[in-house]
């Protein structure tokens, strides 16, 4: 029988033999306690016995190293997408553990956190990444409170981090000129045919339909209906580690909620995938629209290498692929798009994230609406 949880205070399941058995974590152990009779009456013994004042406290030998690897491979791997959960073993690997894993548990304090882990980051590191390493080492500190390994948060009196106090990087947008330069490299040809830059057509996909790189390495010709001049996101491909290799791995979800979505497509991005199925030989409903050699899903990092040769050939500086969807959101802002709109096209999980993101375009375009008051 699978383990039941007992809101927070350990879980309970019942044996092949018959016997009900509820275990909790003690001290970073697990301790189990059985019953013949009932489940109500397992959890019952250890209720009682988590009560008692026991001689039993944390270990004084437990690194917090040991703790937060334990916590995430326990707690949270389970249960988050792929992508969340490398992004959170990263920090914790190269970030929270440099920082804090040689202290023994109940040795942390808000000075130690602050001033081995959070402050050295606020130094080098984004607002994002820095908030990151708060949340996941107060959530294990929670979850160590919780679980009775110390009596005391100490992130309770460490200061959040608060966007205000970092350097807002500014994104990365296309000007029309260079726009202009990008489409004209994409369509350029050796004399036998085949273009100059392989993958070129995908760019100007992401140009014209704002996709995230993994949504566009997901898509299949089944979600583009050329009729309908339709593109149907619903799944993602993500780039983890696995056994010291990397891999791409498909998500059947998007990054957020709202990521699942229909995008009604331009002329320009029906021309793209047109020309893409043109010169595939992978063409099926099934088969990826963007793919490598093999038919398979293409590395990020291949991508990439394809979008710094075309910026080379235009004589661009250099972009990301996330350039192109920011411009595509600029693109779409500048024309008086309604900025919900714009959050549903990108798959925002909220309006706020859209907001907060092209403020700056929204703020230019607010004076121009006001600049036209003169010309009445």
């Amino acid at each position: 029988m699978a383990n039941r949880r007992l809101n927070g205070e350990g879980t309970v399941y019942k044996r092949s033999d018959g016997r009900w058995v509820a275990k909790v974590m003690i001290n970073g152990k697990m301790k189990e306690f059985t019953s013949s009779k009932s489940e109500k009456e397992a959890i019952k013994k250890m209720k009682v016995y988590l009560k008692q004042d026991n001689d039993e406290t944390i270990s004084s030998d437990v690194p917090f190293k040991d703790y937060i690897l334990e916590w995430y491979r326990i707690k949270k791997e389970p249960n988050l997408k792929i992508r969340s959960a490398a992004t959170l073993k990263g920090i914790i690997d190269n970030q929270i553990v440099p920082a804090l894993g040689a202290f023994r548990l109940p040795q942390l304090s808000s000075t130690i956190i602050e001033d081995r882990l959070l402050n050295p980051l606020k130094k080098t590191k984004s607002y994002s990444l820095v908030k990151k390493a708060y949340d996941y080492t107060n959530a294990c500190l929670k979850y160590a409170v919780a679980e009775r390994h110390i009596t005391y948060n100490p992130m309770l009196t460490v200061e959040k981090p608060r966007k205000v106090n970092f350097k807002i990087k500014k994104i990365d947008i296309l000007t029309d000129e260079e726009q202009e330069k990008l489409l004209k490299a994409i369509d350029t040809q050796y004399s036998t045919g085949s273009l100059v830059v392989k993958n070129g057509y995908a760019f100007k996909v992401i140009l014209y339909s704002g996709l995230r790189e993994g949504e566009l390495f997901s898509l299949r010709w089944k979600d583009y209906d050329e009729k309908k001049r339709t593109l149907t996101v619903d799944s993602n491909f993500v780039c983890v580690k696995v056994d010291g290799k990397y891999k791409m791995i498909e998500q059947e979800s998007t990054k957020t909620d709202a990521g699942t979505r229909i995008i009604p497509l331009a002329n320009s991005c029906i021309d793209a995938l047109n020309k893409i199925r043109k010169t595939s030989k992978f063409t099926s409903d099934k088969d990826l629209i963007v793919c490598n050699k093999d038919g398979g899903p293409i590395m990020p990092s291949n991508f990439k290498k394809s979008l710094d040769a075309l910026c080379k050939f235009a004589g661009l500086r250099h972009i990301t692929p996330h350039s192109l969807r920011h411009t595509f959101a600029s693109m779409l802002i500048r024309k008086g798009v309604d900025i919900k709109i714009v959050s549903e096209l990108l798959g925002h999980s909220s309006i706020k994230i859209t907001y907060d993101t092209y403020v700056h375009i929204i703020k230019e375009q607010k004076q121009h609406a006001i600049s036209l008051l003169d010309e009445l």
